[in-house]
């Protein structure tokens, strides 16, 4: 068997890969206490994410961390076009106050 044979038979899923570089870039935002509520809730929600939300959550992934705290701690009100789907599910999670 070839090298190349051999690598390809190893190589993750794709999905699984993006699962993984979903997973590190919500431990790694930048802010603590953001890395600490996405990591709890990539936990919970990525495993079972189906790939066809990969989209949804990069870009809950790309809210500037200022505005995501401002929208966890109600310091802003949430507009109503965004206020669905995995954002919605996070803002839920991160509020509880046994959520960490």
């Amino acid at each position: 068997m070839t090298q190349k044979n051999n690598e390809s038979q190893i190589a993750p899923q794709p999905h699984a890969l993006r699962r993984k570089q979903l997973h590190f870039r919500s431990c790694q935002r930048g802010q603590k206490e953001l890395d600490i509520l996405f990591a709890r809730f990539a936990r919970q929600v990525l495993p079972q994410l189906a790939p066809t939300r990969f989209a949804e959550y990069q870009a809950l992934l790309d809210i500037p961390n200022h505005q995501l705290l401002a929208w966890v701690l109600a310091a802003e009100p949430l507009p109503p076009a965004l206020d669905q789907g995995l954002l919605q599910q996070f803002l839920r999670m991160a509020r509880r106050k046994d959520s960490v």
